[in-house]
């Protein structure tokens, strides 16, 4: 597997002027000291939406890795846990495993937030 920059990565948009004037918008991610550029249109386009949405779902890529990374550490540590399958058929979480859940939809929450561009 090849290895990815690691995050985080951001979101930019940069306006180009001429003559004083927005002209074309770009919408980019920074990786590490690169700019990528995801898209660009003249300013006011509509379907620029688009192209920002994109730079945002790219930019929120490392944290939406390390929480599915993150979620399957959990998954296994509770799968195998005795004690949390030791009283029948419907698993009963540890206070370790379920402090470690709330901490996973913390991550969760925020890489939804940073991939749909909510700000911090």
């Amino acid at each position: 597997m090849s290895k990815h920059t690691p995050g985080p990565w951001e979101y930019v948009r940069e306006t180009e002027h001429m003559g004083g004037y927005p002209c074309n918008v770009s919408h980019k991610v920074k990786v590490g000291q690169e700019l990528l550029t995801v898209g660009c249109h003249g300013y006011g386009w509509e379907p620029g939406e688009e192209m920002a949405a994109n730079a945002q779902l790219i930019a929120a890529a490392p944290e939406l890795y390390e929480a599915l990374k993150e979620y399957e550490k959990w998954e296994a540590a509770l799968i195998l846990d005795d004690e949390v399958w030791a009283e029948g058929a419907m698993p009963r979480l540890t206070e370790e495993l379920y402090d470690w859940m709330l901490r996973l939809q913390d991550m969760r929450i925020a890489a939804i937030e940073k991939a749909k561009g909510v700000p911090d």
